[in-house]
Parts: C-alpha cells; sequence; structure tokens
C-alpha cells in the first residue's frame, strides 16, 4: 500500500489539513518521499520562517520554521536555484542582530524583486517582514529602497568621480515611494516613512530614536486612506505616541479599522489624543505599556481622571496587555519608603486597583508590573532594611487584594504572567482565596517543597552549581534569582516587542541565551523541579479560570486540560505533565 499512497493525488483540502500537523523535519520528509505532497509540503515550511542566531536553542513547538543563522547561506543559495520558492514566502522573522546575518540584504533583493515582476497582484508571496529586537534604521523598508536605489544606479550610464557631489546627491537622494513593494505589515523608524508605505497596509509597528527626527507625514487622500484601513497599530517608544497622535489629532485624521492598537507612555496624558482619533469601542486587542520616569501627588488626580475617561470603552476588547517597563528595582527599601507607590500616583498601582475598566470577557491576558526580575532578600523586620527588602502588612496586603483582582476575568482562555515569580509569588499564598503570605517569606517555596527522588536530585545539583557560580553568602536567594532570570529571558524583550505577541513566537532556551553554556545546565530539570513544587498555584488557576487552557508563569508556558474529576497539566516547552484530582485542588 505504501506505493500506492506515495502517488496518489489528495484534494488539495486534505493534503493543507496533513501538512499542517507536522513538524520541519516531518515536512523535509514528506516532500522528499511522496509526489503528492511536495508543494503543500514546501508551502507550509516556506510560509513563516524565524531566522534565529546559531547560539539560541529553540524548545518547544512553534508556527514558524526555525532557520539558523549558520544555515542561512545554503538557505539562500536554495532560492536563487528554485526561484519559485521566493514566492511561496509569506513572512520572515528575523530574531538575531541584523548585523550578523550576512547576506539579509540579498535576501530582501530576492523577495522585492519577485514582488515588481509580479506587481500587478500587489500581495502576492511576501506579507510581512521583521526585524525584532532592533532600534536600527535597517528594517525592511530601508533595504527595499536601498536595493532599487542600487539596481537604478547599476542601469544608469553615469559615472561617478571622486569630486562629482551634485551628482552623487542627486542619484543618491531620488525618490523611491513607487519601488517600495506592497506588504500588509510594516515596521517604520520615523513617521516620515508613512509617506513610502503601500496603501495595503494593515499593521504598522513604530519604534522612532532621537537619531531619526520625524518632520511628520504629509496629509494626502491616499494617507487618509491608509490610516483609515488600517487594522493594527503598535508603538514602541514614548515620544512617537505622543507625536504621531498630537498630529493625528491636530489634522482630524481617524482610524475607523483599527482593532488592535499597542502603545507606549510615561503618562496617561497621551490618551486624550488618543481617543480623539481612535474609537476605543472597536478595539479588539489593546495594549499599555508604561515607563513612569517621577512620581508625584500631582499624578494621583490626573490618573484616576484619565482612567475614568475610559471606564466602559473597551466594549468589544478581547485581548489585553499591561507592562509597566520599569528601569530601576521596584522591591528596594527607597520605594517602599515612598508611600506614593502604593497610591494612585503610581500609575502600575492605579491600573491594578482600576481593572475593572476593562471588559470582564477578555480571553487573553498579559500582565507584568514589574520588569526588573529580581528578588532581594525579603524580611518584614525594619531592623533589617540594610541588607533586606523590608515589607509591611500593608504593602502584603495592596499585593493580595490586586492579584484578587485577576479573578474578575473569570473568561480568560490564555493568562500570562511574566513577573509571577518575583513580584507576586514571594508575596501571596494561593489556596480556596488569594491570602498575603505573612512571615514566612522565603524564596525556597520555589523549589523545596517536594521531596520526591527526582527533586532530591535536582535540589542537590542546585547546590553544586550554586559553588561553580560562587553563590556563597545567601545562596538561597542567588539560587532563586538565578533560576528566575533564566526563565525570564525565554521571553521576548516587552522594550521592542508587544506582550500581545509574546506566545507568537518560540521561547529560547535561556542557558545559551544567558551565556551559562560551559555550566551544562539542565534547565529542564529545575523547571521540573519548580513545576513539582507549584502544582498548588497551577490547581488555583485551573480552578478559577474555568477556560483557561494556556498559563505562562514567569518563562514556563503551560496547557491545562479537564475532566470531570481531574486537572492536566503539561508544560509545553519542558518534558513534565501531571495529573490531579480536582478534590484535592
Amino acid at each position: 500500500m505504501l506505493p500506492l499512497f506515495l502517488n496518489m493525488d489528495f484534494p488539495d483540502n486534505i493534503c493543507r489539513s496533513i501538512v499542517a500537523q507536522l513538524d520541519t523535519n516531518s515536512l523535509i520528509s514528506l516532500a522528499a518521499t511522496c509526489r503528492g505532497f511536495y508543494w503543500p509540503a514546501m508551502q507550509q515550511l516556506y510560509r513563516s520562517l524565524l531566522l534565529v542566531d546559531t547560539r539560541l536553542n529553540r524548545v518547544g513547538d512553534s508556527d514558524f520554521t526555525i532557520l539558523s543563522t549558520n544555515k542561512f547561506e545554503q538557505f539562500t543559495e536554495t532560492l536563487i536555484n528554485n526561484t519559485n520558492l521566493v514566492g511561496l514566502i509569506q513572512r520572515f522573522v528575523v530574531c538575531s542582530h541584523s548585523n550578523n546575518v550576512e547576506g539579509l540584504d540579498f535576501l530582501v533583493g530576492l523577495l522585492v524583486e519577485y514582488k515588481l515582476r509580479n506587481n500587478s497582484v500587489p500581495l502576492l508571496g511576501l506579507k510581512e517582514f521583521k526585524i525584532l529586537n532592533e532600534t536600527t534604521p535597517y528594517k525592511f523598508l530601508f533595504l527595499n529602497k536601498e536595493y532599487v536605489r542600487s539596481k537604478k544606479l547599476k542601469k544608469g550610464s553615469v559615472l561617478l568621480y571622486e569630486n562629482d557631489e551634485d551628482e552623487f546627491t542627486e542619484y543618491s537622494n531620488f525618490k523611491t515611494s513607487n519601488t517600495v513593494v506592497s506588504l500588509e505589515s510594516y515596521q517604520l523608524v520615523n513617521l516620515v516613512e508613512f509617506n513610502d508605505i503601500s496603501s495595503d497596509t494593515r499593521e504598522i509597528c513604530i519604534n522612532t530614536s532621537n537619531r531619526y527626527q520625524d518632520e511628520g507625514f504629509v496629509k494626502t487622500d491616499r494617507m487618509c486612506r491608509i490610516f483609515n484601513g488600517l487594522e493594527s497599530l503598535e508603538i514602541l517608544n514614548p515620544d512617537a505616541t505622543n507625536t504621531l497622535f498630537t498630529q493625528l489629532k491636530d489634522q482630524k485624521v481617524h482610524l475607523h479599522s483599527l482593532t488592535r492598537l499597542s502603545l507606549n507612555m510615561t503618562d496617561l496624558k497621551p490618551l486624550t489624543a488618543v481617543m480623539s482619533c481612535v474609537r476605543l469601542e472597536n478595539l479588539e486587542s489593546f495594549e499599555l505599556k508604561f515607563k513612569q520616569t517621577s512620581i508625584s501627588h500631582e499624578s494621583d488626580a490626573a490618573n484616576q481622571k484619565l482612567l475614568e475617561c475610559i471606564r466602559g470603552s473597551f466594549q468589544n476588547l478581547k485581548r489585553l496587555s499591561l507592562i509597566h517597563l520599569n528601569s530601576n528595582n521596584l522591591l528596594k527599601n527607597q520605594s517602599l519608603g515612598s508611600q506614593l507607590l502604593l497610591s494612585d500616583a503610581s500609575l502600575s498601582y492605579c491600573i491594578m486597583e482600576n481593572l475593572a475598566l476593562f471588559n470582564s470577557t477578555i480571553s487573553y491576558l498579559n500582565i507584568s508590573m514589574n520588569n526588573f526580575a529580581y528578588l532581594p532578600p525579603v524580611s518584614t523586620d525594619y531592623r533589617n532594611m540594610m541588607t533586606h527588602f523590608v515589607v509591611d502588612e500593608t504593602y502584603l496586603e495592596t499585593r493580595a487584594r490586586q492579584f484578587s483582582n485577576l479573578l474578575r476575568f473569570q473568561h480568560l482562555q490564555t493568562l500570562v504572567i511574566p513577573d509571577y515569580f518575583y513580584n507576586w509569588k514571594p508575596f501571596i499564598r494561593l489556596e480556596e482565596t488569594v491570602k498575603q503570605r505573612s512571615g514566612g517569606i522565603s524564596s525556597k517555596t520555589l523549589y523545596s517543597g517536594c521531596t520526591c527522588q527526582k527533586c532530591s536530585q535536582t535540589q542537590q545539583l542546585l547546590g553544586r552549581y550554586s559553588e561553580k557560580l560562587n553563590f556563597n553568602d545567601n545562596s538561597a536567594y542567588s539560587i532563586y534569582n538565578f533560576l528566575v532570570g533564566l526563565l525570564h529571558s525565554r521571553m521576548t524583550s516587552f522594550e521592542t516587542s508587544s506582550g500581545l505577541d509574546i506566545l507568537k513566537y518560540p521561547f529560547l532556551d535561556p542557558v545559551e541565551i544567558s551565556h551559562y553554556g560551559y555550566l551544562d545546565l539542565d534547565i529542564c530539570g529545575f523547571t521540573q523541579l519548580i513545576l513539582d513544587n507549584l502544582q498548588s498555584d497551577l490547581c488555583f488557576f485551573a480552578s478559577h479560570f474555568p477556560h483557561l487552557h494556556t498559563l505562562c508563569l514567569g518563562g514556563i508556558r503551560l496547557s491545562i486540560d479537564r475532566s470531570d474529576t481531574d486537572f492536566r497539566f503539561a508544560a509545553i516547552d519542558d518534558n513534565w505533565t501531571s495529573l490531579v484530582r480536582r478534590s484535592t485542588a
């Protein structure tokens, strides 16, 4: 039957259904052995590509075909030898510093050539090209223009000599807006680039820098059509948020089709301009990232007033991300000493106290109120304030109350809490309700509860690694922070990417990212140890969020399945599963 199967021709929908379930290696094998599946398998392989540094080892599953930089030259040679494959690439994401990828501009040239040859069908082929974790101008738009410019210069008959400054200026600054290929998604490094993008644009990500001055866009009928058709807008820095929405408001431009909005602010003042341009009731996905550089008594009333303005506005919201991009550690005694941090003057405090502003029926929530992944030694005794982070009953009660506010989102299907292990767990207990952890605050709660043989062996390994890393004094907290930091580094940086997409890209091996490869660390064993000691917390989440099927705590991603009698937890990126009876939850 096998030879017959290999030569059978299946309907396209059957082929697509089969290849959609296969990993990269299986797709390659299928394409090589089954004639009828060759093209569907190649379409699946090349549709979405993620380029990573060779030092990063991917863990877990992904919607992307993973391409390592050491195979990139071989990949481009394959495209040269079979140009039909170029047209299969719809998404290409670079999770690497572009300067480390020799030949990236050559790949862009192949993609642009294909698009220009097929310009009668604007969205045939590539739809999205992203370079993650970058603040340089070398995004696709720049590379696109440079490629077209170089091709035009090569075709020209003018020879430029050393002192031909006027000629050089003429040839290096000619208008290229009509040679920017049509994509659905663009990354912009200044607002002027709005003038170049295609009218087919549906998604825009903006990350400006002081190095690239913003002159703004020119309001034209075409530009208004672009804004009117825009479905997703992501702004990665506060200056761009202020500049763009100020100009949109002044020129009375409206984003009628917008359903996804990600903003970065230092305070809530730009919300007034945002609300004049965007219909918040139409948003299905919303993200607010903020870095509050200063706190004053005046912020108290202002924060309350601005948040009240949006109450009831997010009627159709399904996905929500709230991120505090603090650049210094909030868990320090200077922070606790400032009573403003436990008042509405603090934006993170104000938001956590007012989560009822957002639609309780959201299905996705990413919430991170502390971006500094470090837990100092904690004490409730003020006599230890020189060496410990001292907390009082008010602080502990606030932690428990604010975490309880999450329970209002009873329809959650996905919950992501990146700061869980250092901003929440040390201060709360998850039992039938959320309770404050008084007196017994300890970092060992992460990995010392289970005494089975496997966990005991892993705990011994921790001791040996502690010696190698010179964790001498207060080694318990050093080990805790070591593990928490490794897990947190699995996730992409919120500074340059969206929390709405944090589960979209595969998690990466934190050992290689953190350059601890020489220790031969068993990160999988550590994760299993943590999860064995975390089962009561997992049962709390499964019990209180009845629709929850994906949970991510501090870089550990889990799936949740339910039966009438059991909860089944499985670590998506790690080899760990657990079956817990509901009666013991």
